[in-house]
């Protein structure tokens, strides 16, 4: 069975248009993780720092979401 072309796969093509904005989404919660291991964190910044970590998660999938339907409203090649 051949694969289908990467056109064929909107959401993949979607990610990988957003590889870099996801690599900020990385960096911040790698930080935290770190600075909690090194010097650890009172409970009450480890929740704020849960809930920015969500809160961008959810700006990144309305991200993704609109890199998607442009990816399927894009002509095919």
């Amino acid at each position: 069975m051949a694969q289908a072309a990467p056109s064929d796969r909107p959401l993949l093509q979607a990610l990988r248009n957003q590889r870099l904005a996801a690599l900020c989404l990385a960096g911040p919660a790698l930080g935290v993780l770190l600075i909690e291991a090194i010097f650890g964190l009172p409970r009450a910044l480890l929740l704020m720092a849960l809930g920015m970590a969500g809160f961008t998660a959810i700006l990144f999938g309305i991200l993704l979401q609109g890199e998607y339907r442009a990816v399927r409203r894009a002509p095919r090649r």
